[in-house]
């Protein structure tokens, strides 16, 4: 998990480090597509009947993007925190100068994620798997780089509901 000697050449010292899928795996019943489909097909004919072309050519990409997703599995991601910011599987490397604060959504087995907000209002949160990292050990690491957002406790919204619909 974590190896607090290996040293990044340009990110500094790795302090924690995990690896989380890259989405979350839903097992849908027959029952989730029994229901689903109708919906769908409703929404489409909907979208036909009232010429709203676009609509209906994002419910087809929807669907069909929701099929392919069901048929891969998620690639496996590794997650560091260093020295100088947050490093996604090498991909992706966010210094703390970029972020403005974080906080912990821990409710498991349910809900186990890290959030970042970015100085930039315009990007979107960063949500980070914590699998079976211990949350006080991430903000321990956490909290001498970053603020904590205390005000915000749970996971946001639309990430509960797309948790519920299984999206």
């Amino acid at each position: 998990m974590a190896n607090e000697f290996e040293q990044k050449a340009d990110h500094g010292k790795t302090l924690l480090e995990w690896e989380f899928p890259e989405y979350e795996e839903q097992n849908r019943s027959a029952a989730w597509y029994i229901f689903a489909v109708p919906i769908a097909i409703a929404l489409l004919v909907w979208a036909l009947w009232t010429k709203n072309y676009l609509f209906a050519v994002i419910i087809i990409v929807s669907t069909v993007l929701l099929l392919r997703q069901q048929r891969t599995k998620p690639e496996r991601l590794r997650f560091s925190l260093t020295e100088d910011g947050v490093d996604v599987h090498g991909r992706h490397f966010y210094s703390f100068r970029d972020l403005q604060n974080y906080w912990l959504a821990y409710e498991p087995p349910e809900v186990k994620r890290l959030y970042f907000s970015f100085k930039a209002g315009f990007r979107p949160r960063l949500a980070i798997s914590l699998e079976d990292v211990n949350p006080l050990t991430v903000r321990e690491v956490l909290s001498q780089y970053l603020p904590e957002d205390l005000e915000r406790e749970g996971e946001p919204t639309t990430e509960a509901l797309a948790r519920i619909l299984k999206l």
